[in-house]
């Protein structure tokens, strides 16, 4: 098979030759688990990150926790939730089958200190 790499060394379409027809070849898709951290991902986080709760407990209080923030972005109420941020309601769209919120998240990164000669 004669496939040409690009500069982002993604296969290029095949060159037709002749009659034949031109054959595209498709990228590959991305990966979703390193662009979106699923529920599970997250209990395996705050799990692992309070190794004294009981699993059944951190799941009952995970859920609480994202149904409530869940409750006051429906409600368009900032949540301050330091240190993940501010999280202020934008706008809303309504759909047939739901809505579309958008919120914008400021999160201030660590102040810079100057180093000392």
């Amino acid at each position: 098979m004669n496939v040409k790499k690009t500069a982002s060394n993604q296969p290029a379409a095949k060159k037709a030759t002749g009659n034949k027809k031109t054959t595209k070849v498709k990228a590959p898709k991305v990966a979703e688990s390193k662009t979106v951290l699923k529920k599970s991902d997250l209990f395996d986080l705050v799990k692992a990150g309070a190794p004294g709760i009981n699993g059944q407990i951190a799941s009952a209080i995970m859920d609480v926790v994202l149904l409530e923030i869940g409750e006051a972005i429906k409600a368009g109420k900032t949540i301050r939730a330091l240190p993940a941020g501010n999280l202020v309601f934008q706008k809303r769209k309504m759909l047939d089958d739901g809505e579309v919120i958008t919120c914008k998240l400021r999160h201030k990164s660590a102040p810079v200190t100057a180093e000392s000669p």
